[in-house]
């Protein structure tokens, strides 16, 4: 079984004020309107950890959004391999593919480039991913947006492939 994604409504109390924890207090408001889904429990998404996924770019088309990213296949991955010497985590180049988009609302977005020791650039991770009522749900570095369209497609792609 993979890993999952337990989402916990905090509430800070702050002089006069109250805050909630980023991206939790939408996941609880939307699970509290409808049936939530977490994203390992959806069709072909299910022997991949988006949260330590690497998000390399995002292309946004008149009827696709398109995640290309360095994702980590878990052990039950037929496409599974140990991952290579100083790496925690089977890496493999992937898309992942919000096709028929209806509607897409970006609340915000942010594309600083995080560079690691090799020199590689990327956008951080997808951090919350969820589906509810219809909508997609995806937040990270990048930014948070809201997705109404079929559902996602998980893709791998060859090494060095765009």
């Amino acid at each position: 079984m993979g890993p999952r994604l337990l989402i916990v409504n905090f509430t800070f109390q702050l002089p006069h004020k109250k805050r909630r924890a980023r991206g939790l207090d939408r996941a609880a408001a939307i699970g509290t309107m409808g049936q939530m889904k977490q994203y390992h429990e959806m069709r072909g998404l299910e022997h991949v950890y988006f949260e330590d996924s690497f998000v390399t770019k995002i292309v946004e088309e008149l009827s696709q959004l398109t995640f290309v990213l360095e994702a980590v296949l878990t052990n039950s991955h037929p496409e599974y391999a140990s991952p290579r010497i100083n790496e925690q985590y089977c890496y493999h180049p992937a898309r992942l593919e919000f096709p028929n988009v209806r509607r897409l609302t970006w609340e915000s977005q942010n594309f600083r480039e995080f560079t690691d020791a090799a020199g590689d650039t990327d956008y951080g991770n997808i951090d919350v991913f969820y589906e509810s009522s219809g909508l997609y749900y995806l937040e990270g570095d990048w930014g948070r947006v809201q997705v109404e369209s079929d559902p996602p497609i998980f893709r791998l792609m060859k090494p060095g492939g765009v």
